[in-house]
């Protein structure tokens, strides 16, 4: 409570919604796997199973063993150093040039970082607008 009283009731319910909205892209990130290119390699004889394996993989490699750990994940922006480091082998089925193919898409930006830094820059700006409205309250009251 002494926190609460320190930073303010309406910063405090900032700050834990931005926790909670962080919380949910985790759990977005986790439970969907990107986009496996619908159209397959030229050696792929059955997408269908590279797309099953590709969400499989995503979910025990990707959600549970990094996004979803606990008590304390580490940050968004660490996952893609994380899922640099897995090989097709971490996607049993997949065929390795649809698993280079979509390592490739994934590479291509940062969504992870990107998604976690825009949730702090809007709680930010949502802090900084709420203390310059409480500052001018306080310099017409005064």
């Amino acid at each position: 409570m002494e926190r609460v009283q320190k930073l303010g009731l309406k910063t405090y319910y900032i700050l834990t919604k931005t926790r909670d909205t962080l919380i949910q892209e985790r759990l977005n990130f986790s439970l969907y796997a990107p986009r496996l290119t619908p159209i397959p390699c030229l050696d792929c004889d059955n997408h269908a199973v590279c797309h099953s394996s590709w969400k499989s993989g995503w979910w025990n490699a990707v959600g549970q063993n990094y996004l979803l750990c606990s008590p304390h994940p580490p940050p968004l922006k660490g996952a893609l150093n994380f899922i640099k480091s897995l090989t097709a082998a971490d996607f049993p089925g997949i065929h390795h040039i649809c698993f280079t193919e979509a390592m490739k898409d994934l590479m291509a930006a940062d969504r992870f970082a990107e998604a976690e830094d825009g949730v702090v820059e809007d709680a930010v700006v949502v802090v900084q607008a709420f203390n310059e409205t409480q500052t001018l309250y306080y310099r017409v009251n005064a």
